[in-house]
C-alpha cells in the first residue's frame, strides 16, 4: 500500500495521504521511508508537521478503523489548510473562507 501523494502549487507544500491505514502500518512506512521512529498519535487520525532532511513532511493520516473516514479526513484536511496558511502568514477569514475551501 502506497500513501497519496499530493503537491500544492500555490503554496509549495508535499502532502502524504495515509487514508484509511492502519497505525502500524503507518508507524512502519514513515520508519522506513522517511526514518522516523516516534510515535504520533494513535486516534481516528492525524495531521503531523516532521521536518527531515531540511524538508518539511506535512502528514495526513486516517485510521482504517474509524467510524467515519471521510468526516476524519475532512477534520484533518483543515488542521493541514489552516497550518499551510498560517505559515505563509495568510490570516483565515470566516467572512470569505474560499482559499480555505480550495484545500
Amino acid at each position: 500500500m502506497k500513501p497519496k501523494f499530493l503537491y500544492d502549487k500555490l503554496f509549495r507544500v508535499n502532502f502524504w495521504v495515509f487514508y484509511k491505514w492502519n497505525y502500524k502500518d503507518y508507524e512502519n512506512y514513515l520508519s522506513k521511508e522517511f526514518g522516523l521512529n516516534k510515535n504520533l498519535c494513535d486516534y481516528h487520525g492525524s495531521f503531523e508537521v516532521v521536518e527531515k532532511r531540511n524538508n518539511r513532511l506535512h502528514l495526513i493520516w486516517v485510521s482504517d478503523k474509524t467510524k467515519e473516514p471521510l468526516l476524519d479526513l475532512a477534520h484533518e484536511c483543515v488542521h493541514a489548510a489552516n497550518f499551510v496558511m498560517n505559515s505563509a502568514g495568510v490570516i483565515a477569514d470566516f467572512n470569505n473562507d474560499e482559499l480555505q475551501a480550495y484545500y
